[in-house]
């Protein structure tokens, strides 16, 4: 019979978990946000933003923006902004706008943080900057423009992973969630092949999907594979 203690215990290390995979979730998305989105410091034009919020932060910010097919932009401070406004369904002096959103819009840029020091260092005023960083919604790209294919197939014995997908997308798309994969080869046939050797052995491993990692991916390009091998296209690290 297990004790109250040990019910304590065991609630605890599920609380723990569930707290630990919620940061980690959150973690994941705030790195997905800062993909999405390209910031500088500026401003959105003057009276453009549509939509105004109490929001400042970037991760908050961009978060509203993302899932607004309107938003192509958004600016954001951290400090606490408002604005009076009179006339509106509901007036008030202390509209909340530290996060706003923006359609199409003549954004008004400003020099970073960097400039501002030399040309204050050259005895040239910069002029006083809005506080605010403009961030711009990149286009997200298709599967097709995130990876190269050509007629092939990967290294020999070099996949980590082998599924029964067999159309690109769904290949792709696991290859694109996966940080490890580089690469991937696959084939719109059913195939398999033995694995006898595994933790469940069996004759008939399905392998239409293929994944690469880096220290195994140079394909052997050929006609005759009845195989597509594709490349992912990887960003560049920043230096």
């Amino acid at each position: 019979m297990v004790s109250f203690a040990a019910v304590l215990i065991m609630l605890g290390f599920s609380n723990a978990a569930r707290v630990n995979n919620k940061d980690m979730k959150l973690a994941h998305e705030g790195s997905n946000l800062e993909d999405k989105f390209e910031c500088k410091p500026g401003q959105g034009g003057a009276f453009a933003s549509y939509n105004e919020t109490a929001k400042n932060s970037f991760e908050s910010c961009a978060a509203l923006c993302d899932v607004d097919d309107e938003c192509k932009g958004f600016d954001f401070t951290e400090r606490n902004s408002s604005h009076p406004e009179i006339f509106s369904l509901k007036p008030t002096l202390m509209k909340k706008d530290s996060c706003r959103l923006f359609k199409d819009n003549a954004v008004r840029w400003e020099d970073s943080a960097a400039k501002k020091e030399a040309l204050e260092l050259a005895g040239v005023s910069s002029g006083v900057g809005s506080g605010r960083q403009y961030c711009s919604k990149l286009a997200i790209p298709t599967l097709a423009e995130k990876f190269n294919c050509e007629p092939g197939q990967g290294q020999e014995f070099g996949s980590y992973a082998e599924t029964a997908n067999n159309t690109f997308e769904s290949c792709a798309e696991l290859c694109d969630d996966d940080s490890r994969c580089v690469a991937f080869d696959f084939t719109t046939a059913n195939t398999s092949h033995p694995e006898l050797f595994s933790l469940h052995p069996t004759l008939h491993k399905e392998d239409s999907c293929r994944l690469f990692p880096v220290e195994k991916h140079t394909p052997r390009l050929s006609d005759t594979s009845a195989r597509s091998y594709c490349v992912k296209f990887l960003k560049a690290s920043s230096q």
